[in-house]
C-alpha cells in the first residue's frame, strides 16, 4: 500500500501530466492558427 504522501505525488504527477497536454496542444492550435 502507498502511503498518503505518495498517493499524493502520484495525484500531483497525473494532473501535471494532464495539464502540460492540455497546454500543448492549446498551444499547438495558436500555432497552427497563426501559420
Amino acid at each position: 500500500m502507498c502511503s498518503d504522501a505518495c498517493i499524493h505525488m502520484t495525484v500531483v504527477v497525473e494532473l501535471a501530466l494532464e495539464h502540460y497536454h492540455l497546454h500543448k496542444a492549446f498551444l499547438n492550435d495558436v500555432t497552427y492558427g497563426f501559420s
